[in-house]
């Protein structure tokens, strides 16, 4: 818990949204995880017609089961 990573990145959040590892729907929820590295960034947003409107950006080491 109190190990120090590095910031996820804004590069890394765009890679998540374009081509994502995983992609969870519920709704117009959605919930994107990609590896870059030895973790995954997880991005949760809202998704329109017009644009993306990211919740939350995460990391985790390993993805987390479904």
């Amino acid at each position: 818990m109190y190990n120090e990573r590095p910031p996820v990145s804004v590069e890394q959040v765009a890679r998540t949204l374009a081509s994502p590892d995983l992609l969870q729907r519920a709704g117009l929820r959605r919930a994107a995880w990609r590896r870059f590295g030895a973790r995954y960034v997880i991005v949760r947003y809202l998704e329109t017609e017009e644009e993306y409107d990211v919740r939350t950006v995460s990391c985790a080491r390993q993805r987390p089961a479904l």
